[in-house]
């Protein structure tokens, strides 16, 4: 069964254009990253984000702890790089620490 707090991330289900820049760990980060991003539900538990660009791909896998409330990014990519972002989400907007800009794509 899904918690309150993981239901609400539903809003991000689906296909995303994306661009992302200014992120900290990015090579270049004045440079936009363009790319496409599909988002769904990995069980009742999670929410996983796949990104591919400009021949990268990479994961991230949103979960929600209720122990302090709060919302976590666990994100992986084909370097092996892993991180942890604290995150939120308003249920309009979801937000890092760094820039990253979602459009949806028409079904």
């Amino acid at each position: 069964m899904r918690s309150e707090s993981m239901q609400r991330l539903d809003a991000l289900v689906g296909r995303w254009r994306a661009s992302m820049h200014e992120a900290w760990f990015l090579p270049e980060p004045d440079v936009e990253n363009a790319g496409i991003v599909v988002v769904d539900w990995w069980s009742d538990a999670f929410v996983t984000f796949h990104w591919h660009a400009d021949g990268a791909d990479l994961q991230v896998v949103f979960g929600h702890s209720g122990a302090d409330n709060s919302y976590h990014a666990l994100y992986h990519d084909e370097r092996g790089t892993d991180r942890l972002f604290a995150m939120t989400f308003d249920g309009a907007a979801w937000r890092t620490d760094y820039e990253l800009v979602l459009e949806r794509v028409a079904a």
